[in-house]
């Protein structure tokens, strides 16, 4: 759970720019860890992104474009 610093009540304005300093760096850090974890994790997401995709996409069964089902259509007469 995140607290008001208290040096943001204490009126002085020096203190409340320092915890603003503070603040702003342990955000930027914790931002950037992060992002490098995103980056690291991004191949693996992707492959089980698509994997996924996949055995959706063959649980569809023949689609009515296929070439497979043209063939078996019946012909005009």
């Amino acid at each position: 759970m995140l607290q008001l610093d208290p040096r943001h009540l204490s009126g002085d304005i020096d203190k409340d720019r320092a915890a603003r300093r503070e603040r702003r760096k342990e955000l930027g850090t914790e931002s950037h860890k992060q992002a490098v974890q995103g980056r690291k994790r991004e191949p693996k997401a992707f492959k089980e992104m698509t994997d996924a995709k996949k055995e959706y996409f063959l649980s569809l069964g023949v689609a009515a474009n296929d070439s497979v089902y043209e063939k078996e259509k019946p012909t005009k007469s």
